[in-house]
């Protein structure tokens, strides 16, 4: 269940805003997570996850000058026990038949105090200067039986705070051209290993990950608004990005890569050929890469240094043409073809081209032709996705010396669907 209470005071200076939200949620699954028909292994997740939120911000505008301040309140209890139940067909024979199971209690406590104000310098020039900072602190009470059978508790109390600013230049060139430059930071905190099978593994708390980005755009509107196009040049340098591996398939793992740096272009193009005709195309050209990543003294040693970052393909691109017919009293037909298309991506910070481990390059071709009465109340469509039965992943969870875990993307799909609007 969940409840929020909003209420807005209207004060000589301003405007006084305070929101108060608290959520309770129960989680239960159970999942074969070998994939296969092989008696691997099964894991059974039970949590109970309460959290409560409050808000209260004053915002003001006086003239040339827009603002807003604020303080945040977050409290969250989290009850989880996972049971690991190891069949016959397991990949690590001294693990057969064994029962793993694991309990812990995190509590995260998070204070945090925010501005933003924007100054409007004239009507086509302004700059938005804001901040926030974070204090956050996080403890977990753990009471394990892990695959090795020797049991451990755990109690781990870790805290971090984070000062992070903004900085945004704006300049509307003509009613239809607008450029900006934007520079911020921002904060993810620390945590816990999830089903870690031993109290060293269980005791490393992963460090927080900090991000610098930058990004200079513009947006613009052109042929009395039939041609839209944005453009965005972008950069992120990420300083201990936490990274999700799987050393073995007993066990996951949770660590930090020294420093990652992603530069890139954005590219999107809407073309309003005819009333009846639209193109739309999107397209991402990056390279992210980890710059420091590497352990000479780790058991195994590594060195990622230089390898792509995971699930970031160098490029992605998508097409979209949409033709609308009228048929005069009867409504109109809607005609829509897509392709997308993507570069290599990897799921381990290893790059291995390893069948199993990665997702080759694909494209994907999907179509839909759709009936809208005079109104538009409702759609009739017949649709058809994956048109060329590509075969790709969507995700991977590689498993170091072993293959991956993969969530299969749709095959050749081919349906009607009616959308009613109310």
């Amino acid at each position: 269940g969940a409840a929020t209470g909003r209420v807005e005071w209207s004060l000589p200076f301003g405007t006084l805003t305070s929101i108060t939200a608290y959520r309770d949620n129960r989680f239960h699954r159970l999942q074969d997570q070998d994939g296969t028909e092989a008696d691997g292994y099964v894991l059974e997740t039970r949590e109970h996850d309460k959290t409560f939120s409050q808000e209260l911000r004053l915002s003001g505008d006086t003239g040339s000058l827009n603002w807003i301040t604020g303080l945040y309140y977050y409290h969250n209890d989290t009850e989880r026990g996972d049971v690991v139940a190891v069949g016959n067909d397991f990949v690590l024979a001294p693990y057969r038949g064994v029962t793993a199971r694991y309990h812990n209690d995190i509590t995260t406590e998070s204070y945090a105090a925010f501005g933003q104000a924007t100054y409007h310098f004239t009507d086509a020039f302004s700059t938005t200067v804001g901040a926030r900072y974070t204090s956050e602190q996080k403890t977990s009470d753990q009471d394990t039986i892990p695959l090795t059978l020797v049991p451990y508790t755990l109690h781990l109390d870790p805290s971090w705070t984070s000062f992070d600013p903004a900085i945004t230049f704006t300049y509307q060139a003509t009613p239809d051209v607008m450029a900006y430059f934007s520079a911020r930071q921002g904060f993810k905190s620390g945590g816990f290993q999830s089903l870690p099978n031993s109290p060293v593994i269980a005791s490393i708390v992963y460090d927080p990950e900090r991000v610098h980005s930058y990004e200079l755009g513009l947006k613009s509107r052109w042929l009395d608004e039939h041609l839209q196009v944005n453009l965005a040049l972008f950069r992120a340098e990420m300083n201990d990005q936490q990274i999700l591996t799987l050393p073995s398939a007993a066990f996951t793992f949770i660590n930090n890569a020294g420093k990652t740096v992603t530069n890139g272009l954005d590219l999107s193009v809407t073309a309003q050929i005819t009333p009846q005709f639209r193109v739309d195309w999107n397209s991402t050209l990056q390279r992210a890469r980890f710059e420091e990543y590497a352990c000479s003294t780790c058991t195994p040693a590594y060195n990622y240094n230089g390898n792509q970052q995971i699930r970031s393909p160098d490029f992605q691109t998508s097409l979209v043409a949409e033709y609308t017919q009228p048929i005069g009293q009867l409504g109109d037909v809607r005609l829509r073809g897509e392709y997308f298309y993507q570069s290599e991506e990897f799921f381990d910070p290893a790059n291995q081209k390893t069948r199993g481990y990665y997702q080759p390059a694909y494209g994907l071709v999907n179509a839909r032709i759709s009936y809208l009465p005079p109104g538009g109340q409702w759609e009739l469509s017949l649709y058809g996705k994956n048109l060329t039965n590509e075969e790709y992943f969507r995700n991977i969870v590689p498993i170091a010396g072993v293959t991956g875990v993969g969530a299969p993307g749709d095959p050749l799909t081919v349906g009607v669907a009616l959308n009613w609007r109310m």
